[in-house]
């Protein structure tokens, strides 16, 4: 039911699927919903967690296995590429639903995605700080990464004549370049 959710918020929005739409493609009672979720918005919060959480888990391990700096940023922005090319329905529904979320469910979101930012944050600060980087602002920079990593099932479509792991590399090489531009 669950999956059944996810694709009816990935397909029409969340305000668009009906309790309806979800229980009639799993196939189950209506009532049947309500046993696993107190609402449809329990569901939305669900995959939203679960994604965030993913994307905790990618940046700690990039962090993890590398010395920081350049290294660390490409790592993390490879490794987040094809999290979200791989699973781009989850994706999806994570980056453009958020705001169906009910305050509390934002609020845990919101730490998550502050932890997510800042795993970026630290090394380009550094960097720019020791005059490693040249970068217009910290933020401009972030925001352009974020911004094209998050992006990237809509450029990149299941099938598509790229392979995942060339846009991946791609996308890291594209990440570490602008760390030195200004």
């Amino acid at each position: 039911m669950a999956i059944s959710a996810l694709l009816s918020f990935s397909d029409i929005g969340f305000h668009a699927t009906t309790t309806r739409h979800i229980t009639e493609r799993a196939s189950v009672s209506a009532g049947s919903l309500y046993t696993y979720f107190r609402s449809k918005e329990d569901i939305l919060y669900f995959w939203i967690h679960e994604g965030h959480k993913f994307f905790c888990n990618i940046v700690e391990e990039a962090a993890a296995r590398t010395a920081g700096g350049e290294e660390q940023i490409a790592a993390i922005v490879r490794d987040l590429t094809l999290w979200h090319i791989r699973y781009r329905t989850l994706s999806h529904v994570t980056t453009t639903q958020l705001r169906a979320l009910n305050k509390e469910h934002y609020v845990v979101i919101r730490e998550y995605r502050h932890k997510i930012v800042n795993a970026l944050r630290v090394p380009v600060e550094e960097g720019v700080r020791a005059g490693e980087f040249v970068v217009p602002t910290v933020d401009i920079y972030l925001n352009a990464v974020f911004a094209f990593v998050l992006d990237v099932p809509r450029w990149f479509p299941e099938g598509g004549d790229l392979d995942p792991e060339e846009v991946a590399n791609g996308y890291a090489n594209l990440a570490t370049t602008m760390l030195h531009s200004s």
